[in-house]
């Protein structure tokens, strides 16, 4: 029969419903089982003293080697962001949180150091970092082709906004000129090759950085820290 006439009777009948003893009906009970606090991702996000003393003194280490080396290595015309390639790694590694302040201390140590608009680097790097963390907790913290394929897909992106509000910037404290003249050249002389130019860095130091937030990570890190094969 098309129809269970029984259980639309027990449906719409106003008497207490005999509870169904399937012990797979726990599975709903999600509010004992799921917390925010709790984290199913096969990359360890634990906070450590070791961890923020790697991050803070690798990002003046290489905004320090970027102005004293890489100004001389230039390609096209061009210089990679050595912040932009670390935040990129430490993002895709860290939780939400901390990722957004990380983005932030940076930016304001380039605000501070080399910015035109304080601020300005500040605002860029908290929202790329809070973006990469979102995107990696998605599942895809901790899978080798991800990091690798996503990292200079992010990098890109970043100079694409990044270029964008430098340039509405100067058009509003300014009161002249264009946004641009011609916005495809600008991408093929400037924001192609600075981001290739990133992308390259970060590929190169993504591993290492990767094992010393492992091992800068608890103890119990070391198990749960590995890359998936995909």
């Amino acid at each position: 029969m098309f129809f269970n006439f029984r259980s639309l009777k027990n449906i719409i009948s106003r008497k207490t419903a005999q509870r169904i003893g399937d012990s797979s009906a726990d599975r709903f009970d999600i509010g004992e089982r799921i917390s925010l606090l709790q984290s199913s991702e096969p990359v360890d996000t634990s906070l450590t003293f070791k961890r923020v003393l790697l991050t803070v003194l690798s990002l003046i280490f290489v905004l320090l080697l970027q102005e004293a080396v890489f100004n001389d290595l230039r390609v096209f015309s061009v210089k990679p962001d050595l912040v932009l390639a670390f935040l990129t790694v430490y993002a895709s590694l860290s939780g939400n949180v901390y990722s957004l302040f990380t983005g932030l201390f940076a930016g304001l140590t380039v605000d501070i150091a080399f910015g035109r608009y304080m601020g300005f680097y500040a605002l860029f790097y908290m929202l790329f970092c809070t973006l990469v963390s979102a995107v990696a907790s998605l599942d895809l913290r901790g899978k080798f082709l991800y990091h690798f394929l996503s990292g200079p897909g992010f990098i890109m992106i970043f100079n694409m906004a990044f270029s964008l509000g430098a340039r509405f910037m100067t058009v509003y404290a300014t009161g002249r000129g264009v946004l641009y003249e011609n916005y495809g050249r600008h991408f093929l002389c400037r924001i192609l090759p600075a981001s290739i130019y990133t992308s390259i860095i970060y590929v190169i130091v993504f591993l290492p950085v990767f094992l010393l937030w492992k091992k800068a990570g608890p103890s119990s890190a070391a198990k749960s820290v590995i890359f998936r094969g995909r």
